[in-house]
């Protein structure tokens, strides 16, 4: 009788995460430099740097195959940080349980004038706190040149605390920046 609990526990937890993390992604920033400053749209668009801040997310789990949206968009936010690291946090009615995420951000110019690549992970937990393992999401971020606007597209892979992949999938997201 446990066991049977415990494995629909498991199975029902398993689902919610993998659901999650399949839309479990952000994009782009806002100049943050020395508290908060001012810059011109101009120079803020010019700088290689112009991702830096804080960007409001729509996430959609995908299916990898067609593309098809697989629920509802929620929304998250992402903080591009000056120096290559970011923070995020997405909003999943479905997966309330998990730590923010950090990571890391780089330009990509050879995949696009103005794209990036944008790498994260984040603790899934269980309702009672105790982690389920680590969920890594590994995004391309193209910025609309000299608009406050993007959006990305890749996947992730959820690793139990064994670090075996036990899930993976994909999510696109757009992204506007915060005012």
């Amino acid at each position: 009788m446990k066991n049977k609990f415990a494995r629909t526990i498991g199975f029902t937890w398993l689902t919610l995460m993998l659901f999650f993390a399949a839309a479990q992604t952000s994009a782009l920033g806002q100049d943050d430099t020395e508290g908060y400053q001012q810059v011109s749209e101009y120079s803020q668009n010019q700088s290689p740097d112009r991702i830096i801040g804080v960007w409001e997310t729509t996430v959609t789990p995908r299916n990898c195959q067609t593309g098809e949206p697989l629920g509802p968009a929620f929304i998250g936010l992402i903080t591009f940080h000056k120096g290559g690291t970011l923070s995020e946090f997405g909003a999943n009615p479905a997966t309330p349980f998990r730590t923010p995420g950090h990571g890391n951000w780089q330009g990509a110019p050879w995949l696009g004038k103005d794209s990036y690549l944008i790498n994260f992970t984040f603790i899934p937990l269980t309702p009672a706190g105790v982690p389920v393992g680590r969920l890594k999401v590994t995004q391309t971020l193209t910025h609309e040149r000299y608009m406050d606007q993007g959006s990305t597209s890749g996947g992730f892979q959820l690793f139990n605390t064994s670090g075996i992949v036990i899930g993976s999938g994909c999510s696109t997201s757009t992204a506007i920046r915060f005012r």
